[in-house]
């Protein structure tokens, strides 16, 4: 989801105005002694003409509070940022990021491997039954994703920022539980 923020261009720091398409931020926005924390991406910056700029950042609806979302329009929040820096964290958003994250993901779905690891998010118990089929167990292992990572289909990958972040930090999971300290041989 896209939040629009509009306000002065003198009010925005520095860190904001000129950071790049992609810079991650915790926000913290505060209205009528409610206030909310969200993870954002920072999107465009557009010069209003009328002395404002309107910030644009991506956010998951299902961390950004009621108070925001259904906010009338010209609300006045309280708004203060922090800069999330973690290189473990930045997940890119090139079109061709996205394209090998859609690659990696589509041969790591016909791993059994996978389909194990994906029993543990598996809340609507869709892997517990007998499967005639691998491609059937498969099929039951991409729901499951689907409802973890909140997308319709696998393509969503390189159109959805949010949802090719959310598979990339799946697969570094996923990646990370099969390498233990006892496959390193240590």
């Amino acid at each position: 989801m896209i939040l629009q923020l509009r306000c002065d261009p003198t009010l925005l720091p520095a860190e904001i105005k000129f950071g790049t398409y992609g810079d991650r931020y915790l926000f913290k926005m505060t209205h009528e002694d409610q206030s909310q924390e969200f993870e954002a991406i920072r999107y465009g910056l557009n010069d209003n003409g009328n002395q404002t700029v309107t910030l644009q950042v991506a956010a998951l609806p299902a961390q950004v509070g009621d108070n925001i979302l259904y906010a009338p329009n010209d609300t006045t929040f309280l708004v203060e940022h922090e800069a999330l820096l973690a290189t473990s964290d930045i997940i890119p958003l090139t079109p061709e990021s996205r394209n090998s994250t859609f690659r990696r993901f589509h041969i790591i779905c016909q791993e059994p491997g996978f389909w194990e690891y994906m029993r543990q998010y598996d809340e609507w118990n869709l892997l517990s039954g007998p499967f005639a089929l691998e491609i059937e167990k498969q099929d039951a292992a991409l729901e499951v994703y689907y409802r973890i990572v909140q997308c319709h289909s696998r393509s969503e990958i390189r159109t959805n920022a949010a949802v090719c972040e959310r598979t990339e930090r799946l697969l570094r999971a996923y990646r990370s539980s099969k390498w233990t300290e006892s496959t390193r041989g240590i």
